[in-house]
């Protein structure tokens, strides 16, 4: 057995599963997460010299997850102030 989580089954599954079947999420809902973890998907493929679908769950660590963090402050200008 390969010890190694892929990303893209689990982010399927999950998508699948707990967000529109036990969640009953919105699409709205749906869309922000997709569009978020496609954000840090990219990211980590292109920091870490592999494909997106070639990931696994132990490619995202904190590390890369404030590099890309910071990357979208620097880049979008994104911040953690909450709007009034």
């Amino acid at each position: 057995m390969n010890k190694h989580l892929l990303l893209a089954p689990l982010l399927e599954s999950y998508f699948r599963r707990r967000l529109t079947k036990q969640r009953n999420a919105t699409s709205a809902t749906l869309a922000s997460y997709r569009d978020a973890l496609r954000m840090l998907i990219l990211f980590a493929a292109a920091n870490l010299g592999k494909k997106p679908a070639a990931l696994a769950l132990e490619d995202l660590d904190r590390d890369l997850v404030l590099a890309l963090l910071d990357e979208l402050e620097e880049r979008r200008n994104n911040s953690v102030a909450t709007p009034d």
